[in-house]
């Protein structure tokens, strides 16, 4: 046997043996560092959030993992993972999982407002405004301060907050502040913002006013599920003679009334009487639901109605009822100027109806 050889089967045996060396000993675990412990339940407890909210659960089910969700995230926040400060403020605000408890809840809403939870900074302000003041002592800023603080961070409440709180001011340059809040939260997605900048740029005391900004934040806002933009877009495609227009208007009215807005019904109902093929159930039904929300053009035309006996059987003790609550109604509900139809007809006698 050569050297080299002699030499190879050595080296082979001494592998071998330190295999077997290492296998026999025992392994080392690293453990988790006390932040990393509260990083994983703090992630638990969001996948049992996620899960609630996608499974239907029963009521002793649902409080049984509320419960869970607490102590998970009351060890993570004990052991100083600020990502769950928030979410263990709201569980102290809401009494889920624990007893209700709003000074706990606003302490930690207070650690995670330090350390720069956006979303915290803006509910600690609605906590202030709630005259809860005595429960964050520890806090030097104002709730104006922290709105602003939230707002910079890019959080679209926030943003639509302190733009409001400029608009009060009624200012030109105030205007011009609100503009640039409303702006950042409307391209977020925020609903009532983009319907506030739509309003702003139509605004007749602006100059220049921007139609075509306003109607493409119109658009957005009433996308957005806002009853108020539904009911001005559609009000907007109303004015055009067109078929797709009119079809335009009455599918915004739907989703105006849909969303319970009352000058929505009352126009809805109109529509609905105009066309002579469709039944006059569907238009008096929204006619009563605008009229049973205080909305005076439709009491008025309820009382119409059944003074004439038009579409509906002819009663003059239900017109009377209807003629009263509008005389009552001073201004009925506020609705964008120039939308609201006139008063109850001056010729109607109340009094002959009696």
């Amino acid at each position: 046997m050569s050297n080299s050889t002699f030499a190879l089967i050595q080296c082979k045996l001494l592998i071998i043996s330190l295999s077997f060396i290492f296998s026999c000993a025992p392994r080392i675990e690293l453990e988790d560092t006390p932040l990393e412990l509260a990083e994983s339940r703090h992630f638990q407890a969001l996948s049992l959030i996620e899960s609630q909210s996608q499974s239907g659960s029963t009521a002793d089910r649902k409080i049984t993992v509320d419960r869970e969700i607490f102590e998970l995230l009351l060890a993570s926040s004990n052991g100083g993972y600020s990502d769950s400060y928030r979410f263990l403020a709201e569980l102290y605000l809401e009494g889920r999982g624990t007893d209700a408890d709003i000074g706990k809840g606003a302490s930690w809403l207070q650690e995670a407002a330090i350390a720069g939870d956006s979303e915290s900074m803006f509910l600690l302000a609605e906590l202030m405004e709630l005259e809860q003041k005595g429960l964050l002592s520890g806090l030097a800023d104002t709730a104006s301060d922290l709105y602003e603080k939230s707002a910079e961070l890019g959080y679209a409440p926030a943003q639509y907050k302190v733009a409001q709180q400029y608009l009060s001011d009624e200012n030109l340059v105030n205007d011009l502040q609100a503009e640039v809040w409303l702006d950042l939260a409307a391209n977020e997605g925020h609903a009532d913002a983009q319907y506030a900048l739509a309003k702003l740029y139509r605004d007749d005391q602006r100059s220049p006013i921007d139609i075509q900004e306003a109607d493409k934040w119109l658009q957005a806002a009433a996308e957005n599920n806002v009853k108020e933009a539904q009911f001005e877009l559609a009000m907007t495609h109303a004015t055009n003679s067109s078929s797709v227009s009119q079809r335009s208007a009455e599918v915004w009215l739907s989703k105006s009334s849909k969303n319970g807005y009352p000058a929505a019904q009352f126009e809805l109902a109109m529509l609905l009487t105009r066309d002579k093929t469709r039944e006059p159930e569907e238009a008096i039904e929204w006619l009563t639901a605008s009229a049973e929300q205080g909305y005076k053009p439709a009491e008025c035309e309820l009382g119409r109605m059944h003074y004439r006996g038009y579409l509906v059987a002819q009663d003059f003790s239900l017109a009377r009822q209807w003629f009263e609550r509008a005389s009552q109604n001073e201004a009925g509900l506020s609705i964008e100027p120039g939308l609201m139809r006139s008063d109850c007809p001056q010729e109607i006698n109340v009094q002959s109806l009696r």
